[in-house]
């Protein structure tokens, strides 16, 4: 007769969400065990939720449930598909790390990875039914699967916000996902497809448009109705309620998962970015914006934007982005001082960042001056970030040719993607206190 311990495992593992639970080093809220659910008993799925609700970790760990429960099964040919190869990679190995716990053992005794067939593209078992293809393979848009078959097709945010606003990029991804992956569907095939939504053209979009998956959504409406969208420790009410007033634009994105429409106007553009050789700085005082993104562990990513004023045009020689700590930072700007002898030092009047101040070098934090970034300082007709856009666009604002495809990358998807967005911010600093030259610190 089985032990009241071997009765407990055997129904853990019977339930992807319960698996997870047992497992999982994350928040679960109701929302979870709904996706699993669906993912449980519907052979074609699409959900769609806002960014930062655990859409990856139920996927991965749903993935690693999959292996161990289906583990004899003859043909067990899992492919996970996300934005990039790279992508893939990184998730395949948290697959991976999951699958080499303890608590995963201790579930799924008889799963026995293979050393040999073991790493961050792919994963293969020591199991009764041997194939060429692994059990897991990480793909990308970018990826050959030539020759490979899929029981399950994992498609995991398949999309980013930079080829989303690409009509030809995104036409690309369309038929190509229409043909060459779901051709290696082998029958009966079980795919399941997470996202948030960004354009009403992009695959996202074809797939709602064409009814190929049934598709369930999760929004901010969700939270009015039952509860179910918000995060214990990350999105709260409040904090989707300081999104909806801060960032309007990537809130309706992000959480009311209303895609960017072809009359919609971005921002910025990177076909309006101007680049040139090295500007005639000689007879310039630069000055010089600094923006942090503090994380828990001091070390976070850390921006610098330089400018060089020349009235009505404005030079941008460099702008560099740095995961460094505090103290480092604060380093390379005293050097950075020594060459080029700011006019003065601009950071963000918020509490963490006004320390700044406070602990500049001695011979240079006279030069320093907090300056406000509010949302109406933003939307500023003047001197905001649209207003920054339109400079860039008519040339007022010219970029020496060194800024690296990063930097660009992240005005391209300020206020409509999320992620950081610490060039932007330094670079509009700069640019909107030497417009407003009301504002220059004067010792």
């Amino acid at each position: 007769m089985p032990s009241q311990e071997e009765i407990i495992l055997a129904a853990i593992r019977n339930d992807s969400y319960a698996t997870m639970k047992y497992l999982g080093g994350f928040d679960h809220v109701p929302m979870h065990r709904d996706w699993h659910t669906i993912w449980n008993h519907d052979r074609r799925s699409a959900i769609e939720a806002p960014v930062g609700h655990s859409k990856s970790y139920n996927f991965v760990y749903h993935v690693a449930w999959k292996i161990g429960f289906y583990y004899f099964r003859p043909y067990l040919w899992i492919k996970y598909f996300t934005n990039s190869f790279t992508n893939s990679k990184f998730r395949v190995n948290m697959i991976a790390d999951i699958i080499n716990t303890y608590e995963y053992n201790t579930l799924f005794p008889w799963v026995k990875p293979d050393k040999k067939s073991y790493n961050k593209e792919y994963l293969d078992f020591i199991r009764p039914y041997r194939a060429i293809e692994p059990v897991l393979r990480a793909v990308g848009f970018e990826a050959k699967i030539t020759g490979t078959r899929t029981t399950d097709l994992y498609c995991d945010d398949v999309v980013d916000f930079e080829n989303a606003i690409s009509v030809p990029i995104s036409e690309y991804q369309i038929q190509k996902f229409n043909t060459d992956f779901l051709n290696r569907l082998m029958p009966e095939a079980w795919l399941g497809c997470i996202y948030t939504t960004f354009t009403n053209w992009d695959l996202n979009a074809d797939i709602e448009r064409n009814n190929r998956l049934p598709v369930h959504k999760w929004n901010y409406r969700n939270y009015e109705k039952d509860g179910k969208l918000l995060m214990p420790k990350f999105w709260t009410k409040e904090a989707i309620e300081r999104k909806r007033i801060e960032e309007p634009e990537a809130w309706k994105q992000g959480f009311l998962l209303m895609p960017l429409s072809s009359d919609m106007v971005q921002i910025f553009f990177r076909e309006d970015f101007h680049f040139v050789e090295n500007y005639n700085i000689s007879s310039c005082i630069p000055d010089i914006a600094l923006d942090i993104a503090t994380g828990t562990t001091g070390r976070d990513d850390l921006s610098y934007a330089i400018s060089y004023n020349f009235g009505d045009l404005k030079y941008f020689h460099d702008i560099q982005i740095m995961n460094v700590k505090i103290d480092v930072f604060l380093e390379c700007i005293e050097k950075l001082d020594t060459q080029f002898n700011f006019g003065i030092i601009w950071y963000e009047s918020n509490a963490v960042q006004k320390i700044i101040g406070d602990i500049l070098p001695r011979n240079i934090k006279f030069k320093g001056q907090p300056t406000f970034t509010s949302l109406s300082k933003k939307m500023d007709v003047n001197t905001g970030m649209k207003a920054m856009a339109a400079a860039i666009r008519n040339r007022k604002i010219i970029f020496n040719k060194t800024i690296s495809d990063e930097i660009i990358k992240q005005f391209v998807v300020y206020g409509l993607g999320s992620g950081k967005d610490d060039a932007v911010m330094s670079s509009w600093m700069v640019w909107e206190n030497q417009c407003n030259k009301k504002e220059y610190f004067v010792i």
